[in-house]
């Protein structure tokens, strides 16, 4: 996992959702589903690179 690649704004997103995650045991994939269509492939991508390729 990167986020030192994410714009500032999405950094705090990208915490948000590991630790929501991580907390709750839901998988990372539908939490990126509710996020705003523009930011889930960055995020995806900082996660596993080449994964935001699913997102776009």
């Amino acid at each position: 996992m990167d986020k030192g690649n994410l714009p500032p704004h999405l950094r705090e997103t990208f915490d948000e959702v590991m630790r929501e995650a991580l907390d709750t045991g839901r998988p990372l994939r539908d939490l990126l589903m509710l996020l705003d269509p523009a930011d889930r492939a960055p995020i995806a991508d900082a996660v596993t690179p080449g994964a935001g390729r699913d997102y776009r």
